[in-house]
Order: structure tokens, then C-alpha cells, then sequence
């Protein structure tokens, strides 16, 4: 997958998570996941300035991805928005190639950002 920090950004602005999920899209592009689905909901809670790790990809892999990481179908991501109760969750099926981004509060005002997520999360599959 290619997404870009400048697209995740336009999604997750000021969220230090939006590096983790562009972390994780990249491993999984490079294991080539395809058959079970996977929630990284725990890099909600990684606090990277102070891990004292580096956060490159290999940290990631290790320590927030299945072991059976090679063989993921479907992803689900979520992506958090600078409103405190607002969150949308990309969902990539890599088995059909599609890519669905799903809003919980389904407001009109988040249209545009909903539209920047699938064109930036569409960009690869």
C-alpha cells in the first residue's frame, strides 16, 4: 500500500497515530496479507515518544502484528479525527481489492474528509 504521511494527515490531524497506521499499511503491503482479518487497535495506546524504540517497521511487526501476519485478508482500521467523539473505520478487503471507510456518526460536514480517506486508502489496492 502507498499512503502518504500528507494524506493521513488531512485525516488525523495532530494525531500521533496517523504514523503508526502508515507504519502498519506499509507491513502490510510488504508481507502481502490476504486471509484473516486483523484490528491494530492497540496502536491507539503507543505512546512513541517515549518507547525509547525506534518505530520503524521491524518494532511494529514484532510487538502489534499476529503471527500469522502473512496470511490477512481483511484489515480494519480505525482513524481518529481532532473531534474527541468522532472516528471513522477504513476497512481494506486486499481478497476483492476494495476499500471501504465507514462513518459511525454519518454527518454530512465529514464528507469531504470522507472522501480523502477513500482516495488515500484506495491509492494502492
Amino acid at each position: 500500500m502507498h499512503i502518504t504521511y500528507r494524506g493521513i494527515r488531512s485525516l488525523l490531524a495532530q494525531q500521533p497515530v496517523a504514523e503508526m497506521i502508515v507504519d502498519m499499511a506499509s507491513i502490510y503491503a510488504t508481507l502481502g496479507v490476504q486471509d484473516v482479518a486483523y484490528l491494530p487497535t492497540t496502536v491507539r495506546f503507543l505512546d512513541v515518544a517515549k518507547s525509547q524504540l525506534s518505530i520503524g517497521r521491524q518494532y511494529v511487526k514484532l510487538r502489534y502484528l499476529p503471527r500469522d501476519a502473512t496470511a490477512l485478508r481483511k484489515v480494519f482500521i480505525p482513524l481518529f479525527t481532532p473531534c474527541p467523539d468522532h472516528w471513522y473505520l477504513c476497512v481494506v478487503d486486499r481478497e476483492k481489492k476494495t476499500n471501504s471507510i465507514l462513518d459511525p456518526a454519518g454527518l454530512r460536514r465529514h464528507t469531504k474528509r470522507l472522501e480523502n480517506a477513500k482516495r488515500v486508502v484506495g491509492s494502492r489496492l
